[in-house]
């Protein structure tokens, strides 16, 4: 299994495991890639993904793009008819997510 596919069930393994729940992974609430080489002023890129969302470093994913995939995912999951299911994911996808639904979470909240 690759790192990146374990770490995302491994989040929530445990919890699923105790109460009894079944875990599927999709691909798309997989963590933001920011850039493809590490970035010593992430930080600053990540703010302004909320400020200016098409905003990408090169060979990055901007902020718009990690939104839509987040949003195609929650709805893949909306259309599986479970009753009350529960999406985790790492916090810029779900910050962006939130900050769609409510503009003022953003990068500070």
């Amino acid at each position: 299994m690759p790192r990146a596919l374990l770490v995302r069930h491994c989040t929530i393994e445990l919890f699923a495991l105790r109460s009894g729940l079944a875990v599927e992974i999709h691909e798309s609430l997989a963590e933001r890639c920011l850039s493809p080489e590490p970035i010593d002023h992430w930080r600053e890129v990540v703010e302004r993904s909320f400020q200016e969302p098409g905003f990408r470093v090169s060979g990055g994913e901007s902020g718009a793009e990690t939104l839509a995939r987040g949003w195609e995912a929650i709805q893949a999951v909306l259309q599986t008819g479970h009753l009350l299911p529960a999406v985790v994911s790492h916090g810029q996808l779900l910050s962006l997510v939130l900050h769609s639904i409510e503009p003022s979470f953003g990068y500070a909240a």
